[in-house]
């Protein structure tokens, strides 16, 4: 229900969407190599998406030393013709 475009955070770090049927915040750890301030941002941002009824997408999450186990997992894949598919990984199964 988000009605603009979704871009990568990558210089701003998180990018805010309220408007949509869900809020959404989409974050990018890319740049913050240190894992002790990616957590910091990560625990700022979630706890602004559970005041919001929103949720989170996190881009490179492995700089994270933090332990999610209720977080779902997506994966990109890059096919032919440069398409691409998503597969989406629920907690459980992790």
């Amino acid at each position: 229900g988000i009605n603009e475009p979704i871009t990568s955070p990558t210089f701003a770090l998180a990018q805010h969407y309220p408007n949509g049927h869900t809020p959404l915040i989409h974050l990018d750890l890319y740049r913050i190599e240190d894992s002790q301030l990616a957590n910091e941002l990560f625990l700022q941002e979630e706890e602004e998406a559970k005041s919001i009824k929103g949720i989170m997408a996190v881009e490179w999450s492995e700089r994270l030393a933090l332990d999610l186990p209720e977080a779902w997992i997506a994966k990109l894949k890059y096919t032919k013709n440069d398409k691409r598919t998503i597969q989406v990984i629920p907690p459980h199964n992790q």
